[in-house]
């Protein structure tokens, strides 16, 4: 183990706290929150779209693989693919504050054998690389792979892909059941894809085929799981709602694997994101309908719901309950039927907010608006840091264009 970027430990942990992820939730609670199985298309999909979750879970010590299900290589050569591949291991030591070293050892999937690599310092953490062809923006293809792609083997217009390293071709079928197994084989309970429902547009066409493949295995996948979509590309078009903290650690994970890509960083050059990557490293934006995204990449969450001490907090997202609300009028009412509401705790303090009985008064009134502000009495919904189970956590304040009041429910 080596020591990490300064603070890169403590930093985490402080963020952690200030999300409502203290010692109490860090370590899993329940199986559900205890190995996590995550599908995408390319090398960095997981850092763009699924981070800061994946770098917390990780440093909450949850078992975690990843599987690439394309090489990501845009039509180049093995030099490339292989390069993002290294670029990926990097970022994921990184991550675990660890040295880059891995294990190599061949799973057996239905007797197809795979590349499962493990990171040495920690074996909770592994991937698996498919090396399918990449299919490009449009799902059409590259010359060098013979025009092969995701979006043509889902839609029937193929009837086989071939990965780019030579191995066995996969069906639709033995693709779809090659995903199931993995789930299987790694226990998984938890399952997080890409965004599969076309609920949005301007996606990556391998970012969108993956996710139905992944969908379409984890529909099958009879273990007890939960399962979450990450939005692509197009969560460039909600508000930035990552906190300084995260997006810096957000950053420079994402920089140590952009040194290996040469699309990104030119060889021997000081390793800068370009410009179109920044967008994605301010946010993440979970899709679970009915769940309020909020600060952090978050979701609001009713706690102790039904007692006075009733409070709103932000969790990482899951397809829980407690986490369920909807806009009935000027309400944001739970699944339960209780009203978000603020509370005054007197003695110059902001007013915290509360899960109460619905009464019609004018602290439950809410306004969303398409500044990612969720408004009440003229305050603003905010999270700031109040020590997770020793107060509330999320306040209403003056508004402000800041992440830390940045929200997005997405209607049931």
């Amino acid at each position: 183990m080596r020591s990490g970027p300064a603070g890169t430990r403590s930093a985490l942990a402080a963020l952690l706290t200030l999300l409502g992820c203290g010692q109490g939730d860090t370590a899993p609670a329940a199986a559900a929150d205890s190995r996590e199985l995550r599908i995408v298309a390319h090398e960095d999909d997981d850092l763009l779209f699924m981070n800061p979750d994946l770098a917390e879970s990780i440093a909450a010590g949850r078992s975690v693989r990843t599987v690439f299900v394309t090489a990501g290589d845009a039509g180049k050569g093995a030099d490339y693919w292989n390069a993002r591949e290294a670029g990926i291991l990097q970022a994921y030591a990184e991550m675990a504050a660890a040295d880059n070293a891995w294990e190599t050892e061949t799973l057996s999937i239905d007797g197809r054998p795979l590349q499962l690599r493990t990171l040495g310092a920690d074996a909770r953490i592994s991937v698996v690389f498919l090396r399918l062809p990449d299919g490009g923006g449009v799902g059409r293809g590259f010359v060098a792979n013979d025009f092969e792609s995701l979006a043509k083997l889902w839609s029937g217009r193929s009837e086989s892909i071939s990965p780019v390293d030579g191995s066995a071709t996969f069906s639709k079928r033995e693709l779809i059941k090659l995903l199931g197994g993995l789930m299987a084989a790694f226990h998984a309970h938890t399952v997080d894809t890409q965004d599969w429902t076309g609920h949005f547009r301007g996606d990556h066409s391998d970012h969108l085929t993956a996710a139905l493949f992944a969908h379409a295995a984890e529909r099958k996948y009879r273990a007890l799981h939960t399962a979450r979509v990450y939005r692509g590309y197009n969560l460039m078009l909600e508000a930035p709602n990552l906190l300084d903290a995260q997006q810096r650690t957000k950053e420079r994970v994402f920089l140590s694997y952009a040194g290996h890509d040469p699309k990104l960083c030119a060889p021997g050059a000081t390793c800068k994101a370009r410009s179109d990557y920044l967008a994605f490293l301010g946010r993440q934006y979970p899709y679970l309908p009915g769940n309020l995204i909020g600060p952090g990449g978050k979701c609001l969450q009713a706690m102790n719901e039904g007692s006075p001490q009733s409070r709103a907090v932000v969790r990482t997202c899951r397809d829980l309950p407690a986490q369920k609300w909807s806009m009935a009028g000027t309400e944001l009412r739970s699944q339960r039927g209780n009203c978000l509401g603020l509370e005054d705790l007197g003695e110059g303090s902001p007013p915290a907010l509360r899960v109460q009985p619905c009464s019609g008064t004018s602290g439950q009134s809410w306004a969303a608006g398409s500044d990612g502000r969720l408004r009440s009495n003229g305050l603003c919904a905010t999270v700031a840091s109040g020590g997770a189970g020793s107060g509330p956590e999320i306040f209403a304040t003056s508004c402000g264009n800041v992440p830390e009041q940045k929200w997005r429910l997405y209607e049931p």
